[in-house]
């Protein structure tokens, strides 16, 4: 993810996809697979702490970081 609108938008590319093309149809793959199956995203590019989930509302994603602690907690 380049950034928050890539989720809102992932038809939309950026010029760091090397295959904007391919890059489109990947992201609109991966994101219902992601969001079913709640999985633990890295987004360094994202705000801190950088570490979320894709919850899926309808058609739509949103960005819902991991709560920031010192300690790991189990889900």
């Amino acid at each position: 993810m380049h950034s928050a609108s890539s989720w809102k938008h992932p038809e939309v590319t950026a010029v760091f996809d090397v295959d904007p093309s391919a890059a489109a149809v990947t992201r609109n793959r991966l994101l219902p697979r992601l969001a079913a199956e709640d999985v633990l995203i890295a987004a360094p590019h994202l705000l801190f702490p950088g570490l979320g989930r894709l919850p899926q509302r309808g058609k739509a994603y949103s960005w819902a970081p991991v709560a920031f602690s010192e300690q790991w907690v189990e889900k």
